[in-house]
């Protein structure tokens, strides 16, 4: 965003319905951006108002049955995905 440039607040509904269709687009390309590709991209398209909605709309998509498995996969936020068990803390580290 250019020095001096004001943010555009558009209405919530509306950002939303902004990030899902741009989601959407990228899943039908086949790409998968990092998250923080993604965000950039997001905030490049619709502006830093798309954060707010980003986990709300990658939320609602994956439980998308008419989305392709691999791209529910690929939605599904990091937090939620499954990870390794660490062993005790203080143990056989750094």
């Amino acid at each position: 965003m250019p020095d001096g440039a004001q943010l555009s607040f558009i209405p919530g509904d509306e950002v939303q319905k902004r990030v899902t269709a741009h989601v959407k687009a990228i899943l039908k390309q086949q790409r998968q951006p990092s998250p923080a590709e993604l965000v950039a991209e997001l905030d490049s398209e619709i502006g830093i108002v798309a954060r707010w909605d980003l986990e709300s709309v990658l939320t609602t998509l994956c439980g998308d049955k008419k989305l392709p498995r691999q791209a529910r996969d690929y939605l599904t936020l990091p937090s939620r995905r499954r990870r390794p068990q660490a062993g005790p803390p203080g143990r056989g580290g750094a």
